[in-house]
């Protein structure tokens, strides 16, 4: 047993050595669930006038955090060293913490702004992006604020009476009821929030087939309905369904390259986690990776073409490549034999980095295709760079000619002294 302290007022399972401070620190949401709720003191500060919330704030804690603004904790609080709790998150660069706050803070367009700004210079480029959605919805009119769901807020339901089915006993007859009887058997037509389940379960419906055939708005349909993936969501889904990213790309990942593309489609760390997991198992369960290993043979994988970069990806098709051998150079010459060439572009197409600069024509030759999975990302080549490209042809063919001239010079040369002597 543990022992029963002045401070939370309750018997505790673990000793009292790990302190509400220690489990914001560790994280631990079933500890800190359990101190909360016995009314533990979450504004009070130690030596430093650290609350628990500044500790969850540094530890990059972020359930910890939404726990404790959901428990009333002030937020305004402030150390011995005048420092807030967003103060600490925004120096530690703890950007899931940060959005958990700013669903409970508030703070004005020039303020965010600023943030935004100093988020940029430091190369902080995920703070940035949630300062820059939290100012999109403030200057949209939206709410920003934390709004817990009420029944109250639900609109009201007809509810349809339920069917009468006769009472049968256990050999399959009819029993007839008293009047008496029938008044004991109420019914239960449930709450608004298992009507909601209901109605959730029949929009995932079309969710039950396998992963692999899957259709973009499929998968930005689900990405929508979890729970972890509430805030940006919507977002989220509007990347997927401009770029479609279907379930065959998805079943031909291995993990790494799955992360890799939803870091690009922005998903933060917790965010790409929760999807890894959760498709993944699904993936395993419904035989999606087993359909597309059947259908690849050992050593090669898919590598999917686009003409957009991340997040707003535009899928043009996919070729088989090998994974050791197989160089830009030669992926060229493939999409010329396919169909995917025509829908590339007129031009010359060019290959492009993740950052979306182009790579230079003479580094294809050692740059594998292995490097840019799962999605190649090309771009029609413009006037400028076929003309830049045409003089530097002209240059070096210039530059090859004046070295020959000057060989046979110097051999001309070397001739006439060979003969004088």
């Amino acid at each position: 047993m543990g022992e029963t302290t002045q401070s939370y007022g309750t018997v505790t399972p673990w000793s009292t050595t790990h302190t509400l401070w220690e489990s914001a620190r560790r994280g631990n949401f079933n500890e800190l669930k359990h101190l909360v709720e016995a009314h533990a003191q979450t504004n009070n500060g130690n030596v430093r006038g650290w609350t628990p919330l500044h500790v969850a704030s540094k530890s990059d804690k972020p359930h910890a955090v939404d726990l404790l603004l959901r428990s009333k904790c002030d937020w305004s609080v402030r150390t011995k060293g005048e420092k807030s709790a967003l103060d600490i998150a925004i120096e530690n660069n703890n950007h899931e913490v940060v959005r958990q706050l700013l669903r409970h803070i508030d703070i004005t367009i020039p303020q965010c702004e600023r943030l935004s700004r100093n988020a940029a210079r430091k190369r902080r480029y995920q703070l940035q992006e949630v300062f820059r959605r939290y100012l999109a919805r403030l200057k949209a009119g939206e709410t920003v604020k934390y709004k817990p769901p009420r029944n109250e807020d639900i609109e009201p339901i007809d509810l349809k009476p339920p069917p009468i089915i006769p009472a049968t006993n256990r050999f399959g007859e009819n029993i007839v009821l008293t009047p008496a009887e029938e008044d004991h058997m109420s019914y239960e037509l449930g709450s608004y929030d298992n009507l909601r389940a209901i109605t959730h379960k029949r929009e995932l419906a079309h969710l039950r087939k396998p992963v692999l055939e899957w259709t973009g708005p499929e998968f930005a349909f689900w990405v929508t309905q979890q729970p972890l993936l509430e805030l940006g969501g919507e977002e989220y889904a509007t990347a997927i369904q401009q770029g479609p990213i279907t379930g065959e790309l998805l079943a031909s990942l291995v993990r790494s390259d799955f992360a890799a593309l939803l870091s690009k489609l922005g998903l933060s760390v917790a965010h790409r986690k929760f999807v890894l997991r959760d498709l993944c198992r699904k993936m395993m369960s419904d035989k999606s990776y087993d359909t597309i290993q059947a259908n690849t043979t050992e050593g090669t994988q898919k590598l999917y073409i686009s003409r957009a970069p991340a997040p707003l990806y535009q899928m043009i098709g996919a070729i088989l490549v090998d994974l050791n051998t197989t160089t830009l150079v030669d992926v060229r010459k493939l999409l010329k034999k396919t169909k995917i060439s025509s829908k590339a572009s007129l031009r010359k197409f060019v290959f492009m980095y993740d950052d979306g600069a182009r790579i230079p024509e003479e580094a294809e030759k050692w740059c594998l295709a292995s490097s840019f999975f799962p999605v190649l990302v090309l771009r029609e080549g413009t006037k400028e760079e076929e003309e830049a490209a045409k003089a530097k042809i002209i240059e070096d063919r210039k530059e090859m000619m004046r070295r020959k001239t000057e060989e046979r010079e110097e051999e001309r040369k070397r001739m006439e002294s060979i003969a004088n002597r």
